[in-house]
């Protein structure tokens, strides 16, 4: 009776885990619909503002021109492009403020790129503790700074990562005082001088 009961609560507890991981979703510069799986995706801005918390955000490449602004405030998403593949390019034209990608607590952004052309743009608001940046490459002319740590939020990190201004003003990341144990490892950041200073 012992040994029958075993196997069965083996496979209880494997499956937990499995129960608990996110759904994948993935996107593509051409998708359209709300489907968001392997075969049928969807645009990244229903991708990402669409997720539910726990959810992965496959970006596949090429060039993502909508100027939606992509909102996973108040979720932990894994959001990155396809692995062993060139890093999708987000390249909006027409966002006039706020921020093109917004990130939760607990959120990875990874293997990805953004070029944001004229306009007040944020590249990416950081709205929650322990978000991790890596592989993520960011340049701009917009006046504004290409990654925003939103007040006392913490524990984010950068690495592998690549942040570059070469034209007009600006910070590149913005840090204030109470954002705490920021971690920047082999990371490039590079900006003129801020506005005005």
């Amino acid at each position: 009776m012992f040994r029958r009961a075993l196997p069965v609560m083996i496979t209880v507890i494997l499956a937990v885990p499995t129960a608990a991981l996110g759904a994948q979703r993935y996107a593509s510069p051409i998708g359209s619909g709300a489907d968001c799986s392997a075969p049928s995706p969807c645009t990244a801005f229903v991708a990402v503002s669409g997720a539910a918390d726990g959810d992965e955000v496959i970006i596949g490449p090429g060039t993502y021109e909508s100027s939606g602004q992509m909102d996973g405030t108040g979720k932990t998403l894994d959001i990155h492009g396809e692995f062993g593949q060139p890093a999708p390019l987000f390249a909006p034209p027409n966002l006039s403020s706020g921020a093109l990608l917004y990130v939760g607590a607990g959120s990875s952004v990874r293997h990805i790129r953004i070029t944001i052309g004229a306009g007040n743009t944020t590249g990416i608001l950081v709205g929650g503790d322990d978000v991790h940046f890596d592989r993520v490459a960011i340049d701009t002319v917009s006046p504004n700074p290409m990654i925003d740590l939103v007040s006392s939020v913490t524990g984010t990190g950068f690495t592998n990562s690549a942040f570059v201004r070469t034209v007009g003003s600006g910070d590149a990341l913005e840090i204030g005082r109470a954002n705490t144990d920021v971690t920047i490892d082999f990371t490039t950041i590079r900006s003129t001088a801020p506005a005005g200073g």
